[in-house]
């Protein structure tokens, strides 16, 4: 969970529900060009030794949104999520696909909220 100290959520996050992610996301959120080109290496997902080709935001945008950056003023969200900082690391195709499609399917289930929690705490 090292790569979530890179997002703060409001204070008071934990008491005001978000509204829906929203979808489509805006394009502003990125990955951008920068944030793309600064990808090097294998694929973070070990064993895969793939070249990294997508940045990868972390924590995934939607479960930022959800520890608070839904309350956050837009244009300040979308800051950090067009910083390099906000993927910290790459990985390939494949893997982006696969992380996609599980995120959607924890908050289809509700089991990301508990994940989102957890994560919260671990900063503490």
């Amino acid at each position: 969970m090292a790569a979530l100290t890179t997002f703060t959520p409001p204070p008071g996050m934990e008491t005001a529900p978000c509204p829906p992610y929203p979808r489509p996301r805006p394009s502003g959120w990125g990955p951008t060009t920068a944030q793309t080109n600064a990808v090097s290496g294998p694929c973070w997902r070990a064993p895969c030794t793939s070249p990294a080709t997508v940045a990868d935001h972390q924590p995934p945008l939607i479960v930022a949104w959800v520890m608070g950056g839904c309350h956050m003023p837009a244009a300040t969200f979308e800051t950090w999520a067009s910083s390099p900082q906000a993927t910290p690391r790459g990985h390939c195709l494949t893997h982006s696909r696969s992380q996609g499609a599980h995120v959607s399917r924890m908050f289809k289930t509700g089991e990301a909220l508990k994940a989102v929690a957890r994560a919260i705490a671990s900063l503490a």
